[in-house]
């Protein structure tokens, strides 16, 4: 287990980890395309290759039947889109470097709202 990923699980037994905020700040990227996310309790905030950043409030998070922390899944709203953060403390590969936790992000109606729907893929790390 290495140090992030020890931080992570000394943050979650701090806050308390059936809190549905009892994660810590994630720092989140993807490539191809590329883009950023950051969560943050109830904020999200995404820059996309377009150069758009979409500000969300996280609506609703779900963990796993049977499961106490991972995997789970976030609801966010923006005023023109919507999606869903699915987020696991799986390890996860980004070009050279590997990352503890991995994140799949949908968005039905697209990231700005366009209609075209996106389907983003990266990794994530406590933000520092």
């Amino acid at each position: 287990m290495g140090p992030k990923t020890r931080a992570l699980m000394a943050s979650l037994l701090l806050c308390g980890a059936s809190s549905a905020w009892a994660l810590p700040p994630l720092a989140c990227e993807g490539r191809d395309p590329n883009w950023v996310m950051t969560l943050a309790g109830p904020i999200a905030q995404l820059r996309h290759p377009d150069q758009t950043t979409v500000n969300f409030q996280v609506t609703h998070t779900e963990i796993a039947q049977g499961r106490h922390i991972w995997p789970q899944i976030q609801t966010l709203h923006s005023e023109h889109t919507s999606g869903h953060v699915l987020i696991n403390e799986t390890s996860c590969a980004l070009g050279l470097s590997r990352w503890p936790i991995m994140v799949h992000a949908m968005f039905p109606q697209g990231v700005s709202g366009n209609d075209t729907q996106a389907l983003l893929t990266g990794c994530c790390t406590v933000a520092e």
